[in-house]
């Protein structure tokens, strides 16, 4: 038998119009609350129902369905973010299509004409911040689709994390442990993780050393293999990301170094990972289910025509503690 729209209002207690808004994607539109989305969405589920893509198509004009350019699913951040992305696209009745371009500027483009392609109703960026001067941008700007990324791009809508919070909380606590001096391994010198780090360090008198790494954990371990034979390198290192900095805990054992008690260590995203690693490890937490959330109701009032919102839209970080960094030493 055949189940209509019609039988999943009776299933989930709704009109069959409240029904037909949150199937069509329309639920945010119409303020449709998140409770009853929910119920209609449980009552497709249970009764199988699987709307006709066509017919939708055609009687609003979109596919429903949303694209995603990252850099990289293999990294553990991004990983979550897609998928918490994924959730809350499917909540709203639309699919992600996602395209990888390991941080390729050409396949950044050949990404974006894949899902343009595919008639994406929008698209999100989860890429390098895009400036002006790059293909990328003009590609963005001219082609005049909606869109929105998760790293700050002039003129284009963006919903990010604040890392400075969770940087200086990271940098008053090490300092409150009464360490001097303090390096940060980051990302190609991520200045969005760089600059805080340096200022907050320099506002409490720590020396800060700054150390340029790549996206790969191979390249983190032999990078902190390095430190370690350095005569007189810091004691406690915040890195750019979990993924990176269970590289560097790796490196300073294989120079037999143990990890917290010879070094300490801070980690960026806190990824689930984070409480799993040897030791726990303390991370700045960038919560990808909030980001994920607004970037899609950000995307949706694109897609309906809505004008852009000039400021970036810009959530908090804050640092997790657990046993990855000591108390220092005390100076013989």
């Amino acid at each position: 038998m055949v189940v209509t729209l019609a039988d999943i209002a009776r299933r989930a207690g709704v009109a069959q119009s409240t029904a037909s808004a949150v199937v069509n994607g329309k639920a945010a539109k119409l303020q449709i609350a998140k409770t009853t989305r929910e119920r209609v969405l449980r009552a497709c589920r249970e009764l199988n129902y699987r709307p006709s893509s066509s017919a939708r198509a055609l009687a609003t004009g979109k596919t429903f369905s949303i694209g995603l350019v990252c850099g990289g699913l293999h990294l553990p951040y991004f990983a979550e973010l897609a998928s918490r992305t994924m959730a809350e696209a499917e909540a709203r009745g639309y699919r992600l299509l996602i395209s990888t371009t390991q941080w390729s500027h050409e396949k950044e483009l050949q990404g974006l004409d894949m899902l343009l392609g595919r008639q994406v109703d929008g698209v999100l960026l989860a890429v390098a911040a895009l400036t002006p001067d790059t293909a990328e941008y003009q590609y963005v700007t001219q082609h005049r689709f909606p869109v929105v990324s998760f790293y700050r791009s002039p003129g284009l809508p963006t919903v990010m994390h604040d890392l400075r919070p969770g940087v200086t909380e990271a940098v008053d606590y090490l300092h409150k442990l009464g360490h001097r001096r303090a390096g940060i391994i980051a990302e190609d010198a991520n200045p969005l993780k760089v600059a805080p780090f340096v200022e907050r360090c320099e506002q409490l008198g720590l020396a800060a050393s700054v150390r340029r790494a790549t996206k790969e954990i191979a390249d983190a371990r032999a990078m902190a293999r390095e430190l370690a034979a350095e005569p007189d390198f810091p004691p406690v290192w915040l890195v750019g990301s979990d993924y990176l900095a269970a590289g560097v805990i790796r490196g300073f054992r294989d120079a037999g170094l143990d990890v917290p008690r010879d070094v300490g260590v801070i980690g960026c995203d806190d990824t689930p990972m984070a409480a799993y690693m040897h030791p726990p490890l303390t991370s700045v937490r960038q919560d990808t289910g909030p980001l994920a959330a607004r970037a899609i109701d950000l995307l949706m009032e694109l897609m309906d025509g809505r004008e852009p919102q000039a400021t970036p839209i810009a959530l908090p970080t804050r640092l997790i503690i657990r046993e990855s960094v000591l108390p220092a030493k005390k100076e013989c």
